[in-house]
């Protein structure tokens, strides 16, 4: 964790808590105006991080046709492998999924993102089945890191609309 006065430290995880339920968005519902200290890498951790001002710099692509082969299969999961090592973000092509149904995906998952507080975190949201969470890690590492996410988790592979919240369907 970065070099804070303690006193400082310990107000920033206090309005970080009380914001915990509702998200990112409830942080920034709550007036915020600047990103908390907390989540901030100290600069001493930056400085083994090259800066480049190549344009030329793309996000890693990975090709998904020919996945059921034993061969590329193997070359896709190496590919996906070094993307997840190297950058931690790629872009998929090839995978099948329509663009209407990918639009609707991020549309749903605004819209539940968008939802109050207390609605993300009701009992019929969160269930062993689909559950909405909210997590921070504060000892792993120089700055904290905070995701807000649903878990909807498929028996058998098998998506039962019904066990998903309706603003997700």
């Amino acid at each position: 964790m970065a070099n804070y006065d303690n006193n400082d430290l310990i107000a920033e995880l206090k309005k970080f808590a009380q914001t915990k339920g509702a998200g990112v968005k409830g942080l920034v519902d709550s007036g915020l105006v600047k990103l908390p200290r907390i989540f901030i890498q100290p600069p001493e951790r930056l400085s083994n991080y090259s800066v480049s001002n190549d344009n030329r710099l793309t996000v890693p692509v990975i090709d998904l046709v020919g996945l059921g082969k034993e061969d590329r299969r193997r070359k896709i999961v190496s590919e996906l492998h070094q993307a997840f090592q190297n950058w931690g973000v790629f872009q998929l092509i090839n995978h099948g999924i329509p663009t209407d149904v990918i639009d609707s995906v991020l549309e749903a998952v605004k819209v539940f993102h968008e939802q109050p507080p207390e609605v993300k975190t009701a009992d019929d949201y969160n269930r062993k089945v689909f559950r909405f969470d909210t997590s921070a890690t504060f000892k792993r590492s120089a700055a904290a890191s905070w995701r807000d996410f649903f878990r909807y988790t498929c028996v058998n592979r098998i998506l039962e609309e019904t066990n998903l919240p309706q603003i997700c369907r």
